[in-house]
């Protein structure tokens, strides 16, 4: 589905705007410690679920362990508080490029993180501003395509896209019925999509001509 007109962009965060694993995998460590499990978790594990919700990452990563969910709890308070203090490594040109863009269409956010991870990021990166709505799974448990349109309503967007990096969020915006715009960022894999970019620069500047000529 081909975009005819860009008229507002909602982003995926994990993968398309940071890549927060190495603070992400010290604070589920430090929380395993806590819990007197002698386990390391490292970024590559992190990258390997990135995206995906509670339900499918945790028996994947966990699979001995009986009562996931209390120590998700677990995970997600200490993850939360390591991302407040020392937050994630935004991928190159995403703060100069949320603030081009939101001067020429409204922007909004929507991920597969817990209500408390959105609000981590928001607080560290100071990005709240350039979003008129963001949503997380873990705030109501929807899948993203869900979130993805409870967005577009509540925000009145008009010609929104959905900018991630990976099939299942191409596969979101599938459902939701709008266009998909994949960024890799130089380190995901190129996938079947509308349009892929490698870098953010180019990606707003797309945006930006493709809002002009459409109009």
């Amino acid at each position: 589905m081909e975009p005819k007109r860009i008229g507002s962009a909602i982003f995926d965060l994990d993968g398309t705007l940071w890549d927060p694993t190495v603070t992400a995998a010290k604070a589920w460590t430090r929380a395993l410690a806590d819990k007197r499990i002698d386990r390391e978790i490292t970024s590559q594990d992190m990258h390997r679920i990135s995206g995906m919700k509670p339900v499918e990452f945790l028996p994947l990563l966990f699979p001995d362990i009986e009562d996931t969910n209390v120590l998700y709890e677990a995970l997600s308070r200490k993850e939360a508080e390591y991302l407040r203090r020392e937050g994630g490594m935004l991928f190159t040109g995403v703060e100069a490029g949320l603030k081009k863009l939101s001067r020429h269409i409204p922007l909004s956010l929507v991920s597969n993180c817990q209500a408390s991870y959105m609000d981590a990021f928001l607080e560290w990166s100071g990005f709240e501003r350039f979003f008129v709505e963001v949503e997380s799974h873990g705030r109501l448990g929807l899948d993203k395509y869900e979130n993805i349109l409870m967005v577009i309503d509540r925000g009145s967007l008009i010609d929104p896209v959905y900018i991630g990096d990976t099939p299942s969020d191409r596969d979101a915006a599938s459902k939701a019925g709008i266009p998909f715009i994949q960024i890799t960022n130089g380190i995901r894999p190129r996938i079947e999509s509308e349009l892929n970019f490698d870098d953010f620069s180019s990606l707003i500047d797309h945006i930006i001509e493709f809002r002009t000529i459409s109009r």
